[in-house]
């Protein structure tokens, strides 16, 4: 039985720091698009980097000191081994995003094929269709890879590292309960845009197997454990809710012909302003 007699401790909350996480991927990650919807090639030329292209590099920092914060309890060089892989996988996702971006303006349809894509057969010699599916593979596998896999290693040693055998004793804020709706629903965001639902199943799956196990040992998370837990939690749960709001479109399921059929919101977006037009 747990020990009734444990001191109760009071274990400061993490919450300034999730919320400037969460305003730093509202505004450069989820915004990098609107950025460029909104300041056109009139403004920053096709042949150079946009404002979202520099929201990304800017991103790429924040997040990766964001990340050393979170890893605080972490050997040395674990955490800087992580941030390292993130940093590769986040600029490898910024050149190839850029370029699609660039795609887009020319023409190119998000919720199809590479291969599908009306301006790709257009294109000569037919091998150069490769190498855009190559820019694909670095974009939309590759780079995601590697920029949320440190990610979410990161966020499971954060959760593991926040259970002890003394009583933590906490109350639920205001600011608690924002920084859970915004990190889940652009954590929602993330998972479905990046195509990252194998890596976030074993993330939340972790989080579960862990949560028993230290249970069994009379351990129990303090308010920051609770606060990840609920946040991923409700993350899944919206992800659910996106998966049956669009069970049934057969345009995005013939984009997403996968048994893990998880639309992306953007190739949604697009689909749907171009059947307004």
């Amino acid at each position: 039985m747990p020990d009734l007699a444990v001191e109760k401790k009071v274990v400061s909350y993490h919450g300034w720091l999730w919320l400037f996480i969460a305003i730093q991927n509202w505004v450069l990650d989820f915004g990098r698009p609107w950025f460029a919807l909104l300041f056109t090639d009139s403004y920053f030329p096709l042949n150079r980097p946009s404002l979202g292209d520099y929201g990304h590099m800017l991103h790429n920092l924040t997040m990766s000191l964001s990340m050393l914060a979170l890893l605080k309890r972490t050997p040395e060089w674990l955490r800087y081994f992580l941030v390292a892989v993130y940093i590769m996988g986040a600029s490898i996702h910024l050149v190839g995003d850029s370029i699609n971006h660039r795609l887009i303006v020319s023409g190119y349809k998000n919720y199809l094929t590479v291969e599908d894509n009306p301006i790709m057969r257009n294109v000569e010699p037919k091998s150069l269709v490769l190498s855009f599916e190559l820019l694909y593979f670095y974009d939309e596998y590759l780079g995601h890879f590697m920029w949320f896999l440190p990610l979410f290693i990161s966020f499971y040693l954060y959760y593991s590292n926040s259970f002890s055998r003394q009583k933590f004793r906490f109350s639920a804020g205001p600011l608690f309960c924002l920084n859970v709706v915004l990190n889940s629903c652009i954590y929602w965001y993330l998972v479905t845009e990046g195509q990252l639902i194998e890596l976030y199943f074993v993330l939340i799956t972790s989080f579960f197997v862990i949560t028993l196990v230290e249970i069994q040992r009379g351990r129990s998370p303090d308010i920051n454990g609770v606060f990840i837990f609920l946040t991923m939690t409700v993350t899944g749960v919206l992800i659910l809710i996106w998966v049956y709001y669009l069970w049934d479109n057969p345009v995005l399921r013939a984009r997403y012909p996968g048994v893990l059929y998880v639309p992306e919101p953007w190739s949604f977006i697009l689909m749907r302003k171009e059947a307004s037009v």
